[in-house]
């Protein structure tokens, strides 16, 4: 193996595959709950993707909780569930990698958090002068 090929491959097992913001190949999942949501979930991965996020709507016609399930396995940092009122309202509801969740979430308010840790590279510190990416 080459240089580049040990370095990915350091850098998958030292995260297993939890990647940071910044470094993971997909940023943002966007997940509608019914079919009837498919083209806002477009609009919001659309827009995401205009400012510069790695997003991807998951429009198949799995369940919500199939689609939920397999974000989390490929370890995506924040999934957003879109649905008949977020729709209407214009917002997202967050659910991180985590756990976590937040609803009623306005999308510009989640793109410029999201913009904010991929700009910061949050997860990295600096020791001795060089930085360390965690």
């Amino acid at each position: 193996m080459g240089a580049h090929e040990r370095f990915i491959g350091f850098l998958i097992e030292h995260y297993a595959g939890n990647f940071p913001v910044w470094l993971a190949p997909e940023q943002v999942r966007v997940i509608p709950i019914t079919d009837g949501q498919n083209d806002y979930a477009q609009q919001v991965a659309a827009q995401l993707k205009a400012s510069g996020v790695r997003a991807q709507a998951m429009l198949e016609s799995d369940r919500m909780q199939a689609k939920i399930r397999a974000a989390q396995q490929m370890k995506v940092p924040y999934m957003l569930v879109v649905g008949e009122r977020e729709a209407a309202a214009g917002t997202v509801s967050l659910r991180k990698r985590d756990g976590s969740r937040q609803n009623g979430l306005a999308l510009a308010a989640f793109a410029a958090l999201v913009q904010e840790k991929i700009d910061s590279r949050d997860g990295a510190r600096c020791e001795g002068g060089t930085a360390v990416y965690l």
